[in-house]
């Protein structure tokens, strides 16, 4: 993706992209290499059960394809989140078939207090 509201990061070492409200993301994702992503932002306020029951009210995967181009061969999993202050859709490239169950597995999301 391409425009002023997208911000890209590159894998390496363990990454945490922070996620605001009104913007597009681009960012390698290594499930298994510590990636995170921090939803406390565009989350906040948010009626998110103690269990994380509902979670998937606000963060949903829109989502399976091709990597962008420039992102090299592989799949990517679109996420789009939206709390109380707005939406943003995040591209985790290179990361495979993803669902919303193996991200709270592995610890992926941070989220604000529930």
């Amino acid at each position: 993706m391409t425009g002023p509201d997208t911000t890209e990061a590159l894998g390496g070492a363990a990454n945490t992209l922070v996620v605001q409200a009104g913007s597009s993301y681009a960012q390698q994702f290594r499930l298994g290499g510590g990636d995170k992503l921090d939803l406390t932002h565009v989350l906040a306020g948010a009626p998110l059960a103690h269990d994380l029951t509902n979670l998937s009210q606000f963060v949903k995967i829109v989502g399976h394809g091709a990597n962008d181009l420039g992102h090299g061969l592989g799949t990517k999993t679109t996420l789009e989140v939206t709390g109380p202050g707005g939406s943003a859709r995040i591209d985790l490239q290179s990361s495979g078939k993803l669902e919303l169950k193996d991200l709270l597995q592995h610890d992926s999301l941070l989220l604000p207090p529930h």
